[in-house]
């Protein structure tokens, strides 16, 4: 088995490098799955970073830092400089979005992911949070089904989330309205902290909005 340190530096193209990216993105335990070992982990580093920057202010006005989960569009631009990761991902592919797991870690569907994020401790983030879910419309489609969407974001809220943000479309949608823009000039997306008209956001962002839809619904 190659070593992993050389396979990050190598953003695992080196040889035999792809069979331990493949493991490590689908064997290893994901933030996202209410898997206890890897919610634990990702507790600690909240927990630490949320902690140790409150202690610190800001140069230019004095001011105390504050913590939060607040991505914007920091994910997507951020994510080009930033080296492969050990979870598999490689070289300039997109980060996690605020707290959301990275895009298709969490394959147990929305309500472990749920369990995940209430057990970050967003106590210590009190700048807030930004989670976008994604839902198919035909999930949607009758009075059950609403019912159990209701139900889902009143547990959400018990178990400690601040800021749910769903988006109820399809990616078929969305790959149409890049090809034809002037027929979808109304459609409107969560991004991360805010909505915006799908069509008139840069292609980059389109086609992460899209590749998350796709691996959420």
């Amino acid at each position: 088995m190659p070593d992993l340190l050389a396979a990050i530096k190598n953003n695992f193209e080196g040889e035999g490098e792809e069979r331990l990216r493949q493991m490590l993105i689908n064997k290893a335990p994901k933030y996202g799955n209410d898997d206890d070992y890897a919610d634990s982990i990702a507790r600690e580093i909240s927990q630490y970073w949320t902690t140790e920057i409150t202690k610190r202010t800001s140069p230019a006005t004095g001011r105390r830092y504050r913590a939060g989960y607040l991505s914007w569009n920091y994910w997507i631009s951020y994510a080009k400089p930033t080296a492969a990761t050990p979870d598999g991902r490689k070289r300039a592919q997109f980060l996690s979005n605020g707290i959301c797991p990275v895009n298709g870690a969490d394959t147990k569907g929305p309500t472990a992911a749920t369990l995940s994020v209430g057990k970050l401790g967003l106590e210590t983030a009190p700048n807030g949070d930004s989670h976008t879910i994604s839902f198919s419309p035909s999930l949607l489609r009758d009075g059950e089904r609403i019912e159990k969407l209701m139900s889902f974001l009143r547990t959400y809220n018990e178990k400690g989330g601040t800021a749910l943000q769903i988006n109820v479309i399809d990616s078929d949608t969305l790959k149409r309205a890049q090809q034809h823009p002037e027929e979808y000039k109304n459609l409107m997306v969560r991004v991360t902290g805010y909505n915006t008209y799908f069509v008139a956001i840069g292609r980059e962002i389109q086609d992460e909005i899209i590749s998350r839809i796709a691996k959420e619904l």
